[in-house]
């Protein structure tokens, strides 16, 4: 049933992955059936052998890559300090390590921040938008588009600026090519034309707080040209 349902099943549903787990409860159920049965001895010594082969190739993922990841995640969490409880939020994030999507709201786990590139607001998280009071909010003259938010704009709506915003990995923000993947992470962002750079803009309306311990992440601040 649980092989079937693998291969028939809708691969994405709102909360993730069903292919994955369907085929993990298949390689569950396979094991509970194996250990009801006899096995000859050769067959048991080259289990033991897939099994040690096994949890010492997820130790090594461990301690090369995720290792790896829980220093990314401590650099991040440097800025926390320089971050106003109520302060708005925006973050850039171009490294190409799509693990790192989401490590940026790491700064705001222990803080009340309005995180503008939080995912948490729709999708399995019902969020019913009070569209009438959502501000507009801006990195200087450029206007940025929070994630998952609805589309506002008008003279009812207050214009915000957006209080800070965090940076990692700046050797490839400071390319100066912008790839094809850079180019989605910009339209993402911000509602720029083609004749702006939005590392022109950060650099003129926002003064920097901090650069991390490895200098992957930096913390910019709305300078006094930064009005609201």
């Amino acid at each position: 049933m649980f092989l079937v349902a693998y291969f028939f099943a809708p691969d994405r549903i709102s909360a993730g992955n069903l292919t994955h787990r369907f085929g993990l409860f298949f390689f569950l159920a396979l094991l509970v059936f194996l250990a009801t049965r006899p096995m000859p001895r050769w067959s048991q010594v080259l289990a033991l052998v897939v099994v040690f082969g096994v949890l010492g190739a997820s130790r090594m993922i461990h301690s090369i890559f995720l290792a790896q990841l829980n220093e990314d995640i401590s650099e991040i969490q440097e800025m926390t300090p320089y971050l106003e409880a109520g302060s708005t939020v925006e973050s850039i994030n171009t490294s190409s390590n799509w693990v790192h999507k989401h490590f940026l709201l790491y700064t705001g786990d222990k803080k009340e921040l309005v995180h503008l590139r939080n995912p948490q607001c729709a999708g399995q998280f019902p969020v019913r938008w009070n569209e009438y009071s959502l501000p507009e909010c801006y990195m200087g003259d450029v206007r940025v588009l929070p994630k998952w938010a609805p589309d506002i704009g008008g003279l009812g709506h207050r214009k915000v600026q957006v209080d800070y915003i965090i940076l990692f990995d700046q050797k490839s923000f400071r390319e100066v090519e912008v790839s094809p993947h850079w180019q989605g992470i910009l339209e993402e962002h911000f509602a720029l034309g083609d004749e702006q750079d939005w590392r022109q803009v950060l650099e003129k309306h926002y003064e920097l707080v901090m650069h991390t311990s490895q200098e992957r992440g930096a913390l910019y601040r709305k300078s006094s040209r930064c009005s609201a």
